[in-house]
């Protein structure tokens, strides 16, 4: 019986590790995802969630042959333990759904419940409140762009703008610099501004746009995009990418920077990803930050 229970401690130990390191070992992942696969229905709620979320952060998606039963495996778990999962525990393992393109719209009716909430905004530390409204947000934003059987959005969209100053002091400072190289390589007809919050979505640092290139006449970014097909792919969102953005050693994006990307493309911008490192490596040489602003504009990916 010692043994059994140390399992899962010791599975979800191993993806925590993974998670805070940014490790992504297809081996590893693998096995654990097979683990699950085969044990989730009889896990306690706190196992789920420390093993589960963790593939949702870097972006790992069950290898093919066992993908179906875990999928079908981890969904019965979850609706069967989901009373028992602290209310911000319940929305790690749904926003680790949606990274993994998976939509939880099951489960969006007991979130929305006056109970759910009530636990969930039961917190006398204002940061942590703050931190589970944002879930919140992100998960009802998530769902209504990305799932059509979603009766949302159930959370109306908040008036105040986001708040620039809130963001990673390198990112500002990297913007400030490649600026007027985006402003030349735009051209006269576009705008680029820095530090953009969409009308669509919600004002939180997720969902932070590090440049924003727009035409000059069209419709400001804190209106709301229009969604037909010939005002498509006509703004670009740039993203810069900090080091902690990438799983370690890889390209590969951690799942929220991949899931923020998605959404921007979904709304039919096009999506221009520039990596820190580099930009911080060249950023004294002129021609070298506009030659790798050209070569990441032609590589821009298109909106959905």
């Amino acid at each position: 019986m010692a043994c059994s229970l140390k399992v899962p401690t010791l599975i979800g130990a191993m993806m925590n590790y993974c998670e805070s390191t940014r490790i992504r070992n297809p081996v590893i992942l693998s096995g654990c995802a097979d683990y699950l696969a085969k044990n989730a229905r009889s896990l306690p709620a706190g196992a789920i969630v420390s093993i589960f979320v963790p593939f949702g952060s870097l972006y790992f998606q069950p290898p093919g042959p066992i993908s179906g039963r875990f999928w079908k495996s981890l969904e019965d778990a979850v609706a069967y333990r989901f009373l028992q999962l602290k209310p911000n525990e319940a929305l790690d393992v749904l926003l680790a759904f949606i990274h993994l393109e998976r939509h939880p719209v099951r489960f969006a009716e007991k979130v929305f419940r006056a109970g759910f909430l009530d636990r969930l905004f039961h917190r006398r530390n204002l940061r942590s409140l703050d931190a589970s409204k944002t879930k919140l947000r992100l998960f009802d934003a998530a769902m209504t762009l990305e799932c059509p059987q979603y009766a949302g959005p159930m959370i109306p969209r908040e008036e105040r703008p986001g708040n620039p100053d809130c963001r990673d002091a390198r990112l500002k400072r990297i913007v400030n610099r490649i600026h007027p190289h985006l402003v030349k390589l735009a051209g006269r007809h576009y705008v680029v501004s820095k530090t953009i919050f969409l009308g669509q979505l919600p004002s939180v640092e997720f969902y932070a746009i590090d440049a924003f290139i727009y035409p000059r006449f069209g419709p400001s970014p804190s209106q709301a995009f229009s969604l037909e097909k010939q005002h498509r792919n006509l703004s670009i969102a740039v993203l810069v990418h900090l080091p902690e953005h990438f799983c370690r050693n890889s390209s590969q994006l951690m799942g929220p920077q991949v899931t923020k990307k998605r959404h921007f493309r979904k709304l039919g911008l096009r999506v221009m990803s520039l990596d820190f490192q580099t930009l911080e490596k060249i950023i004294a040489e002129p021609l070298a930050v506009a030659r790798y602003l050209e070569e990441r504009f032609l590589a821009t990916e298109e909106g959905m």
